[in-house]
């Protein structure tokens, strides 16, 4: 009978804040490719803050090119939410996407065109988003 070769080390325990869980979010603020750079989403950080959503960072559609980790991805290759309110702000609004967030009670959309994202919404706000976080979230602190 031959000895067990298998080698096995310490149990793993990631260090740092707990992940919270996105589907169990009553407000979501979701972003996508109309950020132009990592740094642009203090921009949503911002407006969810004000907002109290209960997810410390955006959510994302898996095509950003924003760097939102994985475990924030909305959609057909991400997870599926279910919040009162769903901001989607510099999204395209392709079908992969609204699959994952389209049970939201409320979803508003952030866009500089009125295309597809804006028919699948409750609300949409037609406009740069660079202009429209900034004069969104100084509205809702007052």
């Amino acid at each position: 009978m031959a000895a067990d070769t298998r080698v096995s080390g310490p149990e793993r325990h990631p260090h740092g804040k707990r992940r919270r869980d996105i589907t169990a979010a009553i407000k979501l603020v979701s972003v996508g490719r109309g950020f132009a750079q990592k740094a642009d989403l203090a921009l949503a950080r911002e407006l969810g803050a004000v907002l109290k959503a209960n997810w410390p960072a955006p959510a994302a559609s898996p095509r950003t090119s924003t760097g939102c980790p994985s475990s924030a991805y909305i959609g057909i290759s991400g997870q599926t939410v279910k919040p009162e309110l769903y901001l989607a702000v510099g999204l395209s609004g392709q079908v992969q996407h609204m699959v994952g967030c389209r049970e939201s009670k409320v979803i508003v959309a952030i866009n500089k065109t009125s295309r597809r994202h804006l028919r699948s919404r409750d609300y949409g706000i037609v406009g740069d988003l660079y202009t429209v976080l900034p004069l969104l979230t100084a509205a809702l602190k007052n």
